[in-house]
């Protein structure tokens, strides 16, 4: 039977606890993910705690499924390793890693359409006002104070400015959430020093070297990330920026000796 290390059993406990709390508490009204999933630094929902509770919300069976047989796999050998001070270390190092890769590029996104919505009219003192409410609880007021602000604006840009307007409130409210940034660290660090290390996937059912898993999976998250299809609700560039936090830990950091266990 497969022995687990203390860190990744309590990520697993942590995770799955809160997972079906979730569900729970939505029959109360409570939306757990907007509590503890992250929000844009900027934003009237973010909290310090959201920096380290978003990485153990999950959205659906397959999201928190597919982490954990992650954790299990290649974090349980980590810790072994690094012992479990370290890889909780890492684990938090990575997860923030992603973040700042994943918030980077909405803060460019948030910094573009703002100098639109100016551009198309709107005053920076009234746009402020605006982007301190919440939508999902002051929608009646926004639209309120919306409305008072048109008459300023140009006719031909005034049916511009609520789609703009409602792009930029998604980028404020949508919480991140989930520990797959710092599972990609975690892969990208097992396969640094377990490079040739086989693992048998489920889907597709094959073996594969833990070097050319990572490379894969790296690849097409850069692929999907080029994409930047507004239809995916995925995070690409936190899973590159927990790979790229994960390597550049376990290069400079945590593998001084520049070991390869196999």
């Amino acid at each position: 039977m497969m022995q687990l290390t203390p860190a990744v059993k309590n990520i697993l406990i942590i995770c799955v606890l809160l997972f079906f709390a979730k569900f729970g508490l939505e029959q109360q009204g409570i939306d757990l993910n907007r509590i503890l999933g992250m929000h844009y630094p900027f934003s009237s929902l973010f909290r310090p705690h959201q920096l380290v509770s978003y990485m153990f919300m999950h959205a659906d069976i397959g999201h928190i499924f597919s982490n954990m047989i992650g954790f299990v796999f290649f974090g349980r050998m980590l810790e072994q390793v690094w012992g479990t001070k370290r890889f909780i270390n890492f684990f938090l190092l990575t997860g923030l890693g992603a973040l700042v890769f994943h918030y980077g590029y909405i803060g460019y996104q948030v910094m573009q359409l703002k100098d639109g919505l100016l551009a198309l009219g709107l005053k920076s003192d009234d746009l402020d006002a605006l982007l301190s409410l919440n939508r999902i609880d002051d929608l009646e007021l926004i639209n309120k104070n919306l409305s008072n602000l048109m008459p300023g604006i140009a006719p031909e840009n005034q049916e511009l400015v609520v789609p703009v307007l409602s792009q930029l409130y998604g980028y404020l409210e949508e919480p991140t959430i989930g520990a797959s940034g710092a599972l990609f660290g975690i892969i990208g660090a097992f396969a640094f020093l377990f490079p040739n290390t086989e693992i048998f996937l489920l889907f597709p059912p094959i073996p594969i070297k833990a070097k050319w898993l990572a490379i894969g999976y790296g690849g097409y998250e850069i692929f999907q990330a080029l994409q930047n299809s507004a239809s995916d609700p995925i995070a690409h560039l936190a899973h590159l920026g927990g790979m790229a936090v994960g390597l550049a830990l376990v290069y400079f950091v945590y593998n001084k000796q520049n070991r390869h266990f196999y």
